[in-house]
């Protein structure tokens, strides 16, 4: 019966041992999952369109042939970022992933400077590029282990002569959600 016993805790703390071994992800191991993060809603703000009106961008993007919605993003440990463009392609992106650039958190990972792969490449941009080259300062509302909440606010001036779909001067908050990748 003693052997039994002995047994029967040795095994116990060898499981303690193991199982208290497994450390939590970090925000970079959230972040750098293998297969990509995909925009599942994009929503926008903006005071001008009347009290707590919300604006839903991604169902205007899906009637739009939905071109960037099956993008990927991808994020790695050594601070690169690539963009595949999916099946529904413009006829000028290619195949594949693309490099956009680099990624990088603030000191207290709070917030992400990144390309978004729904802003298109600026008019002065060099030959090829498909994304902005601008990296967007965007707040980590929500980063785990399966979702990603970012939140990205910008201000049009008044004397913009942006060619973008909110050309109205005012400030925009766009708060996007990504899932993982199949």
């Amino acid at each position: 019966m003693k052997k039994v016993l002995s047994i029967a805790v040795v095994a116990l703390m060898v499981a303690l041992v193991f199982t208290s071994c497994k450390k939590d992800p970090t925000m970079t191991d959230n972040l750098c999952y293998e297969k990509g993060w995909k925009l599942s809603a994009l929503t926008c703000e903006n005071p001008g369109y009347g009290p707590g009106q919300i604006k839903d961008i991604y169902a205007a993007m899906e009637s739009l042939g939905g071109y960037e919605l099956d993008d990927i993003m991808y994020f790695e440990a050594d601070g690169k970022q690539y963009i595949n463009a999916g099946d529904k392609r413009y006829d000028y992106e290619v195949e594949g992933k693309q490099g956009v650039g680099n990624w990088a958190f603030n000191d207290k990972e709070t917030v992400l400077e990144c390309q978004l792969n729904v802003f298109g490449a600026e008019e002065n941009a060099p030959e090829n590029t498909y994304y902005s080259t601008t990296k967007e300062q965007c707040d980590i509302e929500t980063l785990d282990d399966s979702k990603m909440v970012l939140s990205h606010t910008f201000t049009i001036p008044e004397n913009s002569t942006s060619k973008m779909i909110f050309d109205k001067p005012g400030t925009y908050t766009f708060n996007f959600t990504y899932v993982h990748a199949k």
